[in-house]
């Protein structure tokens, strides 16, 4: 039995914890009491018996229900009778679950279809963007690089003009030229001959991932240097010609050239740096007239709009 002593006319009570076998339910009333005072708790759903059994002898209860919190937890409320003036009573403890707030299936549902098209509608535009993003970020490293590697080659080694090409277009010269002089200038992956055009072309692969496809280009007579010396470069490791069906010079391409006679690596054009040439050409312009393998002025698009694709770039 729990014996309650004498409540104040506050009605405050002081449980005893001398009695067994309650004492500690006794434990869980005081602080029970103490936190609601004269407040009374019951609960008029489906009972579950405590596992401490007390019988309890009630003279005029009153009865308030009230939510209550028990480890931490509010999915549950309790049963409890406390009268306010002298008497010795035991207890009875019940438990029952509360009602729970839940979301029914059709609510699922229908919440993952909205989540579903929301993604539908954005996750392409993102894709889209962080290529674009890449894509700008990759044409200016490899532009910067090998600009650098241009202007260091001709202060240790002279004039463009002056240098040893060897005697045809074969990839044995060209692969002897870039060798001598660029390779010594940059961190070189990977290089070989294009598997295309083993007997044409010679490609190096940079730390950024892309591909530098290596040509000459232009009239070539012995003793004499090419016109154009191509560097065509590719985000999925083509080597290829620069004129081959699967190039994309807007999407995974672009091209640039080193002119002998002035000791500089520039992106192709043949409309100078007009943006609106570079754009209308009507063979290499950057626009959506012109298949993607003929696009070679894109890159020089890119560069006059400093790295950034804008609107009007045919992606």
């Amino acid at each position: 039995m729990c014996l309650f002593d004498d409540a104040p006319a506050s009605g405050s009570a002081i449980v005893s914890k001398t009695h067994s076998p309650c004492s500690q339910s006794c434990d869980f009333w005081e602080k029970l009491l103490r936190y609601y005072g004269t407040k009374i708790l019951r609960s008029n759903g489906r009972h579950y018996q405590a596992d401490r059994k007390c019988t309890v002898g009630l003279v005029n209860p009153t009865y308030k229900k009230l939510p209550l919190s028990l480890n931490g937890r509010r999915d549950k409320s309790v049963s409890v009778a406390y009268r306010n003036h002298k008497s010795h009573f035991t207890h009875s403890t019940h438990f029952t679950h509360a009602k729970r707030a839940a979301f029914t299936l059709a609510e699922v549902l229908i919440t993952l279809g909205i989540i579903g098209i929301v993604a539908a509608m954005t996750i392409p535009t993102l894709v889209q963007n962080y290529q674009k993003k890449l894509f700008e970020t990759k044409v200016q490293y490899t532009y910067s690089l090998l600009s650098n590697v241009v202007q260091r080659s001709v202060a240790e080694n002279g004039d463009i003009n002056t240098w040893d090409y060897g005697t045809s277009y074969h990839s044995d010269d060209v692969e002897k030229f870039v060798k001598k002089y660029f390779e010594p200038y940059f961190y070189v992956v990977e290089s070989g001959k294009s598997i295309s055009y083993p007997t044409r072309y010679y490609y190096t692969k940079i730390k950024n991932g892309v591909t530098i496809t290596w040509q000459f280009d232009g009239k070539f007579d012995v003793g004499d240097f090419p016109s154009a010396i191509y560097a065509i470069g590719s985000f999925n490791g083509n080597t290829s010609s620069f004129y081959d069906e699967s190039r994309d010079y807007s999407h995974r391409d672009f091209m640039m050239t080193i002119m002998p006679y002035n000791n500089k690596l520039d992106f192709f054009s043949w409309s100078g740096n007009s943006r609106e040439l570079v754009i209308n050409h009507d063979t290499y312009g950057c626009n959506k007239n012109i298949v993607p393998y003929k696009r070679l002025q894109c890159g020089k698009l890119l560069q006059i709009d400093n790295f950034k694709i804008k609107d009007d770039y045919p992606w």
